[in-house]
């Protein structure tokens, strides 16, 4: 969601919605994943890094079984409202879990 600016307030509580539901989190794990993937978004340098090394991680760990979690809490948190940067990374997460 930082791929063309910071989120929103509405963004934000979009994504923690979306979380909690997806990954059966409390608000307040969902709050430590929203802080984490900010620290990691940083460690990697922003947004595009980040999201290549987490998507080629979560498809070593599972050898995809995620995607569709995963593809859940994009679709929430984007309403299928989608940018070109969040689009060519969508292309960029399928291609890591080898889907194009």
């Amino acid at each position: 969601i930082e791929l063309d600016d910071l989120p929103t307030s509405e963004t934000r509580g979009r994504l923690d919605i979306a979380l909690r539901k997806h990954l059966n989190q409390t608000a307040e794990e969902a709050q430590e994943v929203s802080v984490l993937g900010a620290w990691f978004v940083r460690t990697c340098g922003g947004p595009e890094a980040a999201l290549s090394r987490l998507a080629r991680k979560l498809y070593r760990m599972d050898q995809g079984a995620s995607f569709p979690t995963l593809m859940a809490i994009i679709e929430d948190v984007s309403r299928g409202d989608l940018s070109r940067r969040q689009t060519e990374a969508l292309g960029d997460i399928k291609r890591a879990f080898r889907l194009s």
